[in-house]
């Protein structure tokens, strides 16, 4: 158990700690746990939905329409394999 001289010393230096204040200083403090990149959401910009779209319809066309949520699963999961792939690669190169 904490002392109560001990919790009072922390309470008045967690007072004069206030992090991070400008908007770079935030910015690189919201990556301070970032290692690899594998745990973050999948990016959704552009050139991923285009990626998963493009895929998606070729499964559609090959497949002939037959199951389009097995296809949607099947074109998410090769964006997701592509992502993990670029972040191996770049772990590597460095």
């Amino acid at each position: 158990m904490t002392s109560e001289a001990k919790a009072a010393a922390n309470r008045r230096n967690a007072k004069r700690s206030t992090g991070p204040r400008t908007a770079s200083g935030k910015a690189r403090a919201s990556r301070n746990a970032f290692r690899h990149g594998l745990s973050i959401a999948m990016r959704t910009d552009l050139t991923d939905i285009l990626e998963v779209s493009e895929y998606f319809r070729s499964l559609m066309g090959e497949f002939g329409g037959a199951d389009r949520e097995q296809a949607v699963r099947a074109a998410e999961g090769q964006a997701e394999l592509l992502r993990v792939r670029h972040i191996k690669a770049t772990l590597i190169n460095r």
